[in-house]
């Protein structure tokens, strides 16, 4: 008999796409079976989805676990434990190229710059005003609602 080994052991590197799901509700023929499932996920602003039976049975989904879409479009279900442990979620970017801001209300941090000052996104997290020629972190701007109004 041959010596056993350990598995080669690998280490995921794909992204996903996946909502936790926190109900599910049986669509049953009229003889009772399973014929479908309808998902309903935790995460706010998504739709109910609808899965087959055949996906139901193969991938024996629970609430709490994960729907999820790999990159080529093929759907799976992870339990909750494996997917939080092997995945963490990917902030969508900010696209700020384009954004302008103007002064509405002096504060003490910018004593340069008059009411009325306009902003435009430049590079390295800065909005930069062309008439002080100097430019001001994006945080200073964008989270000062009461002094920044978004105008672009």
């Amino acid at each position: 008999m041959g010596t056993s080994k350990e598995l080669p052991k690998y280490k995921c590197h794909k992204e996903v796409w996946a909502l936790k799901i926190k109900r599910m509700e049986a669509i049953r023929s009229d003889s009772q079976d399973i014929v479908g499932t309808t998902m309903f996920f935790e995460e706010e602003g998504y739709s109910s989805i609808e899965i087959s039976g055949e996906y139901f049975y193969k991938h024996k989904p629970k609430i709490g676990g994960y729907y999820v879409v790999y990159e080529d479009g093929y759907t799976s279900y992870s339990p909750a434990e494996a997917f939080e442990g092997g995945y963490s979620k990917v902030e969508p970017e900010v696209v700020r190229e384009g954004r302008k801001y103007r002064l509405q209300k002096l504060y003490l941090n910018n004593l340069n710059f008059k009411i009325g000052d306009e902003v435009y996104y430049s590079i390295d997290c800065i909005y930069f005003c062309s008439r002080i020629g100097d430019g001001i972190h994006i945080e200073e701007v964008e989270n000062y609602p009461d002094y920044w109004k978004r105008i672009k």
